[in-house]
Order: C-alpha cells, then structure tokens, then sequence
C-alpha cells in the first residue's frame, strides 16, 4: 500500500501535460527509475513477488484524489485561500481518470 502511496506522486518524462504540472520531486529527470523499475526493486528488496500491482497503483491515486478533493473543498468552502488550490477539481478527474485507465489495461505497472 505504502508502495502505491508513493508511486502516485512519481511522475515520469513521458508522462502528460497534466501529470508533469504536479510533479513536485525530480523523478522525471534521466537516470531516474521508472514507476515499474521502482516496484521491481522493492519487491527484490523485501523479497516478495507482486504478480499484479494495478491495484496498489489505482490505490495510490484513488487515496491521492480523496486528498486533492478534501483541499479543493476546503478552498471552495473559504476555509483556505491558497489560488493554487482553485483547479485542484482538475486534478481530481485527473486522477479517477488515471485509475480507470489502469484498471482498462490491468497488468501495468
């Protein structure tokens, strides 16, 4: 789960328009691991073996969306004003978006 929890943040050089905008760490950059290189070394790590990690993944990013919603309601309440928050709506289709799609192609990473 902790797995899925990061790997929702990771954003990748070839990952789209939206994606690169919230991308906060520099996991895009060469050199970097992928999201399935990622998971592939923490499986060697702790010496499991994950046949299927599209749920962990649509975990992450459906835990992401409850996050991103309870800000964006927050600032449309008047609770915070941060305008960075004005979109956050956006992010959240966004994000049931990238879910769906993972759950559509079961079986990447």
């Amino acid at each position: 789960m902790d797995l899925g929890n990061i790997l929702a943040y990771w954003v990748e050089a070839d990952d789209d328009f939206l994606a690169q905008s919230t991308r906060r760490q520099p996991t895009h950059l060469q050199g970097m691991f992928t999201r399935k290189e990622v998971v592939d070394y923490y499986c060697k790590k702790v010496d499991i073996d994950v046949d299927e990690f599209t749920f962990y993944e649509v975990y992450g990013q459906f835990r992401l969306a409850g996050i991103v919603q309870q800000i964006y309601y927050r600032y449309h309440h008047g609770q915070t004003n941060n305008p960075a928050f004005k979109r956050f709506w956006v992010f959240v289709h966004y994000l049931l978006w990238r879910c769906k799609k993972a759950i559509s192609q079961q079986g990447r990473y």
